[in-house]
């Protein structure tokens, strides 16, 4: 997504802001995806985007008329075409705009992952790591 994708975005609430992993914009179009990579835990075990954990930063991009597409780090890592794939997808779903979707032809689907999840289940993610 040459010239799409950003990594310096944000959005203010209040006095916080939220900073997206990564920001596809498309001025053609006037659309924003806030691009997440939700990893189980953190660096020290505590677990991280647990189930309901992201539901109040979600709404505010949605209610700013953002679109929200969520990543396990699993899928990026493993199948980082198919996550550009997933994305392309959206945006034709979107826009019916076929130029991002052309390069991507012939490749397969992402695969699925439960997520998010529960501070138990990514404890133990985190143990079998």
């Amino acid at each position: 997504f040459p010239k799409h994708i950003h990594t310096d975005l944000a959005l203010q609430i209040d006095e916080a802001f939220y900073y997206p992993d990564f920001t596809f914009f498309s001025k053609k179009h006037s659309l924003y995806i806030d691009i997440e990579i939700d990893e189980p835990y953190n660096f020290k075990g505590k677990p991280t985007h647990t189930i309901g954990s992201d539901d109040t930063r979600n709404l505010f991009f949605m209610e700013a008329g953002w679109v929200v597409i969520r990543f396990t780090e699993e899928q990026v890592v493993r199948q980082p075409v198919q996550c550009c794939k997933f994305i392309a997808d959206t945006i034709l779903k979107i826009t019916r705009d076929k130029s991002f979707t052309e390069t991507l032809k012939g490749i397969q689907p992402l695969t699925i992952l439960p997520s998010p999840w529960t501070a138990q289940q990514a404890g133990q993610m985190f143990i079998n790591r």
